[in-house]
């Protein structure tokens, strides 16, 4: 079973984002920035905050990995439904009889982060075409999220 969770952007084009080291959440661009195209999905990305690396699939915020849970959550109920229908219809005969009832929740929203007043735009001068949104007022180093090298703003 595949499902898609769209994780929506900013009115800038940026989307939520979390470093699974220092969990400062922060935001990167998803797209082309400033006319460069984008780069092959990259191996790993760093966290402009305290530099760690990791795979794209470690940086999800908390909330979007409970709405997507939330979001699978029925067609897996759904599924697994289906499947001992199944199973039941093929047992009729037997002497043993199944009977089972899955409670299947209505398919809520999940409210993901929404508003970043506290956040403003940082372009490291090494990879301009890879901006983030950091925390206002940081005043320290900052790391490139496609290469890790640290520049200040």
């Amino acid at each position: 079973m595949h499902i898609e969770f769209p994780i929506s952007k900013d009115e800038d084009g940026f989307i939520w984002r979390q470093c699974p080291a220092c969990e400062i959440k922060f935001k990167w661009h998803d797209g082309p920035v400033h006319g460069h195209e984008d780069d092959a999905a990259m191996a790993a990305y760093y966290c402009p905050i305290c530099g760690h690396s990791a795979a794209p699939s470690e940086w999800f915020t908390c909330e979007q990995i409970g709405a997507a849970e939330n979001a699978a959550m029925p067609k897996l109920q759904q599924q697994l439904t289906d499947e001992l229908s199944q199973i039941g219809r093929r047992r009729r005969k037997s002497l043993v009889q199944i009977d089972w009832n899955i409670d299947i929740p209505e398919t809520g929203t999940t409210q993901l982060e929404s508003h970043d007043d506290d956040f403003e735009i940082v372009v490291p001068p090494c990879h301009t075409h890879e901006p983030v949104k950091v925390p206002v007022g940081e005043n320290r180093d900052f790391h490139c999220l496609a290469c890790g090298s640290p520049y200040r703003v």
